[in-house]
């Protein structure tokens, strides 16, 4: 139950925002009169030096109402359905709060995430997937909360809520401001209240019977073939001795065997051949440049050490150089990789890519 304080909801600067104009205004018929409210929707998407809202106060509070306008099936939708869903769900957001913060030195000093996933935070255990991108616009908030150190409430509701009692979710709302917002991951189903908690408990045990991975099996790694996702599958080799279909962006140097046996003092020595070949191609050659190329010499001789200390565990691997996130090419390096060993059992994703820099500093690309 929610430990109710001295709080109020009143005479507050209150910015209300998503994608569905209705939500907005549903929401925003209820709020009390003396709150400024203000609405702005991503479906009205304009440049990000436009898409503050015409008020020259600091909000108190920013709501953001994400309800997505239909589940998408991530593995038939085609990339332009996806792309729209993005952007809906994440890049709007992105822009918005990177122009508010370039705008202004000060930030809200409350951020609500309402989502309408379950009433469960998308652990109702109906057998369901809940929009996966949900987790990812809780990492956003949790991410911006941590770099504002403001405070923060994920509130979860039924499906329809907002459509049905409005009036409700304001009060859901304003419940938990005046509280002070103790729960940051706050979820209400039939209106019982729940909250998200990590506790230590003991492994479940497996509800199948365990797989015996073997020689036979074929496990495709995404992440490329150093750091963890290398140290994840030399383990398995030794272990089990699978197949392997290992994808990186990296690209590996024809000569990268040669590259690889050199002795340290030789292999250092490539610096000198790669500012020559700079300065062929550029009329200034700048020493990040060069450090640039032997970094990309160091990661493919990387590559290759860990390839072959895989084999040496008696694992077949191919390492093929590609970038998941375009799908066609990804498509047609997994046909090739099941050509070679046949259908992939496991499929471990480490990918990703990781800029730790605040809002402001970070491009859309990013």
């Amino acid at each position: 139950p929610l430990r109710a304080r001295e709080g109020r909801f009143t005479d507050q600067n209150i910015w209300i925002i998503g994608h569905q104009v209705g939500h907005l205004k549903s929401l925003a018929k209820w709020m009390h009169p003396s709150n400024r409210v203000t609405t702005h929707c991503w479906s009205d998407f304009r440049l990000p030096a436009e898409m503050i809202p015409d008020s020259a106060l600091i909000p108190d509070l920013v709501i953001d109402i994400y309800d997505p306008l239909e589940t998408i099936d991530y593995i038939s939708a085609t990339a332009d359905e996806v792309a729209g869903h993005l952007q809906a769900c994440s890049t709007n957001r992105f822009q918005f709060y990177k122009a508010y913060g370039n705008a202004s030195n000060q930030y809200p000093s409350r951020m609500v995430l309402l989502t309408m996933i379950d009433g469960a935070l998308g652990r109702d255990h109906s057998g369901r997937m809940a929009d996966p991108s949900s987790g990812a616009l809780f990492g956003f908030y949790k991410s911006l909360q941590k770099e504002w150190s403001n405070q923060l409430a994920i509130i979860d509701l039924e499906p329809g809520m907002i459509q049905r009692d409005p009036n409700h979710c304001v009060d859901i709302i304003a419940a938990e401001v005046a509280a002070g917002m103790p729960d940051q991951e706050v979820a209400y189903l039939q209106s019982n209240r729940s909250v998200l908690k990590v506790q230590s408990s003991p492994p479940e045990k497996p509800k199948n019977q365990a797989v015996q991975l073997d020689s036979n099996h074929t496990i495709l790694a995404a992440g490329g073939a150093r750091g963890i996702t290398a140290e994840i599958v030399k383990a398995l080799a030794e272990r089990h001795g699978c197949n392997f279909i290992l994808l990186g962006r990296t690209k590996l140097f024809q000569n990268v065997a040669e590259l690889s046996a050199m002795p340290s003092e030789l292999f250092e020595k490539q610096r000198a051949d790669i500012l020559e070949k700079l300065k062929q191609k550029h009329h200034s050659v700048k020493p990040v440049m060069v450090e640039r190329e032997f970094s990309r010499l160091k990661q493919s001789v990387e590559i290759y050490r860990n390839l072959q200390a895989i084999k040496r565990h008696g694992s077949k691997v191919h390492y093929y150089a590609v970038d998941v996130t375009h799908y066609a090419q990804l498509c047609n390096v997994v046909e090739r990789a099941r050509a070679i060993f046949g259908p992939i059992d496991v499929l471990i994703h480490v990918a990703g890519i990781d800029r730790s820099r605040p809002i402001g500093q970070k491009s859309v690309e990013e």
